[in-house]
């Protein structure tokens, strides 16, 4: 991985990144949202229940997550049910809540299965499954804890707070499709997409394409981290 030139301190880049405003932005043009769409307007500011704060790692960390395991499979078991048979929404949130038993920390994903229960039972088939794409791109939202550059924590607020973190390209002329699309590719595809991605909270996603300094201090961190970009699929891997 190529790093830029920079004769600026560590110290000094973190400091610009400290100074830089960090405020929530919840634009519904932002085209980043991670699946998670513009019906977040409507969810409420508090959380279903407790969640445990960590620290942020990255989206490439969760393939050899044995919970985040345990969770997809049970999604795509809700997923093949809803086209073999009416499935009942107190049924979903039993199934999904026993997928994370054991696992800690537990993020559950009720909230947002909640803004959705008035809605299920009418829903098509297609939207159903796309209501459950979604609750697993939540969860994934959750389980990499935060902004990656400035440490921001969203492992632990409102769903509300998850639109503010997006997934940045870290190679952008490897990208081949958005993360606010990707519930509607299938999961293999989706997966492969946020491999490529850094979480970064909204300020910090801006600051990283207007400032190379910025820039620099992500690629300086990704490296003491033990990542790698692969220059040609673009995807982040820890090299262990």
């Amino acid at each position: 991985m190529g790093l830029a030139t920079c004769n600026v301190s560590k110290s000094t880049l973190l400091r610009q990144v400290n100074e830089w405003p960090h405020v929530a932005n919840t634009c519904t043009e932002c085209h980043n949202h991670a699946g998670v769409g513009a019906a977040y307007t409507n969810l409420s500011d508090s959380t279903f229940g407790e969640y445990e704060s960590v620290e942020p790692r990255l989206f490439c960390d969760l393939q050899t997550c044995a919970a985040s395991a345990v969770f997809d499979r049970t999604i795509n078991g809700l997923i093949s049910e809803v086209y073999a048979s009416s499935l009942e929404f107190d049924t979903l949130t039993e199934r999904i809540s026993a997928a994370q038993e054991g696992h800690e920390p537990s993020y559950h994903v009720m909230d947002l299965l909640a803004s959705d229960k008035e809605h299920w039972e009418d829903a098509a088939d297609y939207t159903r499954r796309l209501m459950l794409r979604r609750a697993r791109t939540v969860y994934r939202k959750r389980r990499v804890g935060g902004c990656y550059l400035c440490g921001k924590d969203f492992s632990a607020g409102p769903l509300r707070q998850l639109a503010s973190l997006d997934a940045h390209h870290e190679l952008e002329d490897k990208k081949v499709f958005g993360p606010a699309t990707g519930i509607k590719k299938s999961i293999v595809e989706e997966d492969a997409e946020f491999c490529k991605c850094i979480p970064l909270c909204r300020p910090c996603h801006l600051f990283i394409h207007s400032n190379d300094v910025a820039r620099t201090l992500l690629r300086l961190k990704l490296k003491e981290g033990g990542y790698v970009v692969d220059n040609d699929s673009g995807k982040i891997s820890r090299n262990h």
